[in-house]
């Protein structure tokens, strides 16, 4: 799968296997739980993915 990547306070990215799995677990129609939408663990901004 995928990598998620923080912009612009870093340029680290993470696996995402675990937490698209849960996405895709807990989605409502094409939505996903704001409270699954992965933030830096630095800025706390969103992540985005990175495909």
């Amino acid at each position: 799968m995928g990598y998620f990547s923080i912009l612009p306070c870093s340029q680290k990215t993470y696996k995402s296997e675990n937490m698209i799995e849960k996405m895709m677990e807990e989605q409502v129609g094409m939505a996903i739980p704001s409270r699954l939408l992965p933030r830096c663990p630095e800025c706390y901004a969103f992540m985005t993915p990175r495909i």
